[in-house]
């Protein structure tokens, strides 16, 4: 499990000439899941059940059609979610263990469909961004959700980012820009 920075140290009592013990990380499981809603009676109840059974411990949903912005906890999970004010389409979420939320630092609903979340974990800082973008949509303007994603890209630091998302949309943007020229 990922430590809590929160004024702990490394150092307990050791000296530099002795051999330090490797800590063995766990892993962390991270995915995401298009619920396509969670208005209905019952549903999260479900869904964090499903993510109790499937050791989640961080999980990034998509169109949960909520309104507003803000975050609850359910259980021992925390739901960090951002929606359009109706909530009638579009919405996402992001779902934290007991463990993870305990960690989370910040969290910052850019939009109904971008949220981004730093967990302060050792050796470095986790920063999560859940982002929801239909195909047409981006086929029909691309670049007003370049627009969007570039300023919470650059809210977290550079070494810290995993740039493969990034790289690959970049490509199906550029890929969708082809086709409709």
């Amino acid at each position: 499990m990922p430590e809590c920075g929160r004024g702990q140290s490394n150092c307990r009592g050791s000296s530099f000439n002795k051999k330090r013990k490797k800590k063995k990380c766990k892993l962390i499981n991270i995915g995401t899941w298009n619920v396509r809603t969670l208005t209905c009676i019952g549903r999260l109840y479900l869904l964090l059940q499903e993510l109790t059974e499937c050791n989640m411990n961080i999980t990034g949903l998509c169109e949960t059609r909520w309104s507003g912005e803000g975050h609850f906890s359910s259980g021992e999970r925390t739901i960090i979610h951002s929606g359009k004010e109706k909530g009638d389409e579009s919405g996402v979420a992001i779902v934290l263990d007991k463990t993870h939320a305990g960690c989370m630092k910040s969290y910052n609903p850019v939009s109904d469909r971008i949220l981004t979340v730093k967990l302060n974990t050792k050796p470095v800082a986790l920063n999560i961004i859940q982002v929801m973008q239909h195909l047409q949509a981006l086929k029909k303007k691309p670049n007003n959700f370049i627009l969007t994603y570039k300023p919470s890209k650059t809210r977290c630091p550079k070494e810290k980012f995993a740039s493969s998302w990034v790289t690959l949309t970049q490509k199906l943007v550029k890929d969708l820009n082809m086709k409709a020229e």
